[in-house]
């Protein structure tokens, strides 16, 4: 690992902004289409009222080597497609054996987790819920939002290098 010098950024608990300078990454419903099980609503929805965003992502920007501290923070609009609630993408971490903190900021919604056999498990998330998700096999996770206010996160994880996306469907029963 290379040294860095010290340095501070601040995040705005309300709004889940890190400040000054954080990466943007905006989700909207055409980056999410095969996400929701209703695809009639997702298209009916892209045609209505154009490219909906669902969540942003405001990650502090530090070099993804081994030993570093990443965080990021996550924003989930309220809303719902079909049945189902606005979520964040979903990911698995390429070393399975990593942990990650999840501390609620603002709004309600769920901290989804799903190991490779399929076995789920909801964990609720409100402001000031602090969360750890591990699993020996490394699960998938996901956010969801269930209120009518923006849903904000903060999640903090050792560097991976590679976080790997894929195609989690976890339904809203």
């Amino acid at each position: 690992m290379n040294y860095m010098a010290p340095f501070g950024l601040e995040i705005d608990f309300p709004t889940g902004i890190i400040n000054p300078t954080a990466k943007l990454s905006q989700r909207r419903l055409s980056d999410m289409r095969n996400m929701y099980s209703d695809t009639t609503a997702v298209e009916r929805i892209v045609q209505q009222e154009g490219d909906r965003l669902i969540y942003e992502v405001y990650a502090a920007e530090l070099p993804e080597e081994e030993g570093q501290v990443l965080y990021c923070t996550t924003i989930i609009h309220p809303g719902q497609i079909g049945s189902e609630y606005h979520m964040t993408k979903g990911h698995y971490h390429t070393k399975r054996d990593r942990a990650e903190v999840y501390l609620g900021l603002a709004g309600e919604g769920y901290l989804l987790l799903q190991v490779e056999d399929g076995t789920v498990r909801s964990v609720p998330m409100q402001a000031g819920t602090l969360r750890l998700s591990f699993s020996p096999h490394g699960p998938a996770m996901l956010v969801t939002t269930t209120g009518r206010l923006k849903r904000s996160g903060l999640a903090s994880y050792l560097s991976i290098r590679v976080v790997s996306q894929r195609s989690l469907i976890i339904r809203n029963s």
